[in-house]
């Protein structure tokens, strides 16, 4: 599977009468579990007309054109784009004929509270993906209280609508929309969000604001012809996300940081937002391998590797080396998740 999401080659797709959707190098994932239709992962092999989707292999799907792709039908007409955000590229529709043509990809964020000032790890993801063309739309529950000084930070705060700050009226006309818009799925919402709640055993009213504000995002991204969105951490804006999914809005996937949102899986549902998501990054081996015991084995090949990092761009490296002072600075959160207490025994 790693000569997919390293090569810069396409996957494709059949999309139905002689159209291709060609996602590059993005794969496909899994089967969604809310509509008639199947989100596959494609993987190239040496071997003609086999495909592998989440571990299992199908003999004989076929060939398009002069490449090994996905070619599993079930209800085609339905199949959209899907996509995981470790590879978000740029989204091509590809016809059999003519050569492909350029359409920028368009994905959603949403947060618990955003920008935060220890946030910023998100704010270098988003605009990294603004910089290989990706239109990204900001979500978050509520602003963050206190001041933001960072240029940065305050341009995002202004790009980001809030679901629950400033809107908590609007929550409940957003509720009465869906009730005759959209009761179906409403009610599926509501077992979910129920189901959440007795599992928790406690939190009724956190669970109906949850349910109220999946109600409010899954009619913003509707209106916006958002097609997916992404969460940082399976906590609140994730659990907002697998709501909205089940009333029929768009598919989600967030990124697993741990070890704290690990501790209280069983209470938090964590089984259920690994089972309904497309696919959920884990930034790092040990974060991957507490997923899996979490949601099961069946859910690996859905949980991908995707590490935190800085932009070097943005600092100037010295000319002296490291060597040349005795000075270390370390920034981050003084908590005992850091372990910073760690550092000074490290170094010395």
């Amino acid at each position: 599977a790693s000569d997919v999401y390293k090569s810069q080659e396409p996957v494709w797709q059949a999309g139905g009468d002689g159209e291709l959707e060609c996602i590059s190098p993005i794969a496909l994932l899994g089967r969604d579990p809310f509509h008639d239709r199947v989100l596959c992962e494609g993987v190239r092999e040496d071997v003609e007309d086999r495909v592998e989707i989440l571990g299992r292999r199908f003999a004989n799907l076929g060939r398009i054109g002069d490449r090994h792709g996905v070619c599993i039908r079930h209800n085609f007409a339905a199949v959209k784009p899907a996509f995981r955000a470790a590879s978000f590229r740029t989204l091509y529709t590809v016809q059999t004929d003519p050569g492909p043509r350029s359409v920028p990809m368009r994905v959603a964020y949403l947060m618990n509270t955003y920008p935060v000032p220890s946030g910023t790890f998100i704010r270098r993801e988003i605009r990294a993906l603004e910089e290989q063309g990706v239109e990204v739309s900001r979500f978050a529950m509520r602003a963050w209280e206190q001041e933001l000084v960072d240029p940065a930070d305050l341009e995002e705060q202004a790009a980001t609508s809030y679901l629950l700050t400033g809107n908590k009226a609007g929550l409940i006309g957003s509720f009465v929309k869906e009730l005759f818009g959209n009761p179906v799925g409403l009610f599926r919402g509501i077992r979910r969000a129920y189901r959440a709640w007795r599992t928790e055993g406690t939190g009724f009213v956190r669970h109906v604001a949850y349910l109220l504000e999946a109600v409010s995002l899954r009619q913003r991204m509707a209106a916006a012809g958002l097609m997916h969105v992404h969460c940082h951490f399976g906590t609140n804006a994730t659990m907002v996300a697998m709501f909205a999914r089940a009333m029929g809005g768009a598919t989600y996937s967030f990124t697993a940081h741990g070890p704290n949102e690990f501790m209280e899986a069983v209470q938090t549902s964590y089984d259920l937002k690994i089972r309904d998501a497309a696919f959920i990054a884990a930034i790092s081996n040990f974060c991957r391998m507490q997923l899996a015991l979490i949601g099961g084995m069946e859910h690996w090949d859905k949980i991908r590797i995707v590490q935190c990092a800085l932009d070097l761009r943005d600092f100037d490296a010295s000319a002296a080396g490291a060597e040349a002072s005795e000075r270390l600075v370390c920034i981050g959160r003084l908590c005992p998740e850091k372990a910073q207490s760690l550092f000074p025994g490290a170094v010395a």
